[in-house]
């Protein structure tokens, strides 16, 4: 698990990053977040983007996977 928040000067530089994954044994899951407002003064200014995933295994040799992704970029 990872989980970073960045404040500057002032309201609209902000930045979110967080991460979770885990797999307790019968299950396996993953949760991103990105967000940056647009004066956010790095690599991930200006943009929100939001993943997740889940794996369900039924039996040995098959398994569900369920995967979102959502990006969007040039927030003004």
């Amino acid at each position: 698990m990872a989980v970073g928040l960045a404040y500057f000067d002032q309201d609209d530089d902000n930045a979110l990053y967080l991460d979770l994954a885990g797999n307790p044994g019968w299950i396996a899951y993953q949760l991103r977040v990105i967000s940056a407002n647009p004066n956010f003064p790095g690599n991930y200014s200006d943009m929100e983007f939001r993943s997740g995933s889940l794996v369900l295994p039924f039996g040995n040799r098959l398994s569900l996977l369920l995967d979102y992704r959502r990006e969007e970029e040039n927030l003004n």
